[in-house]
């Protein structure tokens, strides 16, 4: 929609001179009518920041008084913290909230999107929109600074009463530098601790921007689109490896920085004790997938 945000994370990959899909002709709500016209029936309205937008709530009514059957917004939250305008949202027809929150507390949330009493704001909003029983899906970014805090992060998002968390690897594109990413390892560790989390509290958790061999032996749906396989990196130990054809494999930079000698083939079935890791491709959508899995 508009690349302007109010925040100003320090991994987002809007870049200048990165285009946002979708084009700028037009308002927002003759954009949605002619999306509806060409046959869309599900919109998602990103940015940026969506909600900075006035127009945002009367292009939602639009869409759908057009037959628009699923319309998601993608947000920070931070405008969703004014009750009144997280309900008129709603009222308008909002049928899911994509909304970023990339720490349990302050301090961790505050440092990555650089803005003071963002996680106040993100949190408040959270509250707002759960409250009127809106699907609600909660994103965080997972990077090298709170990859320790996963389980904090889900004993968060279930005590709000969100029951859909999807966590994705930092990729170095726009202004996040390599260096941001986690460790593979640490990831592995520190998701295994928070599926099990995650199953205690009834929060269906998903991943993205990881490899397979990179999660742990518990259920988790793993989110790769078509632009994750065109752009891994892999290593000589993939060749041969059961999950390959869905792998996103790794960033080229991380290649760079560490190598690929984390990345260890799948050659047989996860063990029979713990559920089978569920391979998801997110041509539905990361809210769809997550309720699959």
């Amino acid at each position: 929609m508009r690349r302007d945000c109010n925040n100003r994370c320090r991994f987002c990959p809007l870049a200048p001179g990165v285009a946002l899909a979708g084009g700028d002709e037009g308002t927002l709500g003759e954009r949605v009518a002619a999306a509806r016209a060409q046959g869309a029936s599900r919109l998602v309205l990103a940015g940026g920041e969506p909600t900075l937008a006035d127009e945002l709530i009367g292009a939602v009514a639009r869409a759908r008084a057009l037959g628009v059957t699923d319309v998601v917004v993608q947000t920070n939250g931070r405008r969703l913290a004014y009750r009144g305008y997280a309900a008129s949202l709603v009222a308008a027809g909002v049928t899911a909230l994509e909304v970023s929150l990339h720490g349990p507390n302050k301090a961790v949330h505050d440092y990555h999107t650089r803005v003071p009493n963002s996680f106040r704001q993100t949190l408040a909003g959270l509250e707002h929109v759960v409250s009127t029983g809106a699907s609600v899906l909660v994103t965080m970014t997972v990077t090298r600074s709170n990859v320790h805090l996963l389980r904090s992060m889900v004993v968060l998002v279930g005590s709000i009463g969100v029951r859909l968390l999807r966590m994705s690897s930092c990729v170095p594109l726009g202004r996040a530098p390599p260096s941001l990413m986690p460790r593979l390892a640490l990831a592995r560790d520190y998701l295994g601790v928070a599926a099990r989390e995650a199953q205690r509290q009834a929060v269906s958790l998903a991943v993205s921007h990881l490899p397979p061999c990179a999660l742990p032996e518990s259920s988790l749906s793993v989110l790769v689109s078509d632009a994750d396989l065109a752009l891994g990196t892999y290593g000589p130990s993939c060749v041969g490896c059961l999950a390959r054809s869905c792998c996103c494999g790794v960033a080229a930079a991380y290649a760079e920085l560490y190598g690929t000698a984390e990345l260890r083939p799948l050659m047989r079935p996860r063990s029979s004790d713990t559920p089978a890791i569920d391979l998801e491709r997110c041509a539905s959508g990361p809210l769809a997938a997550c309720a699959r899995g």
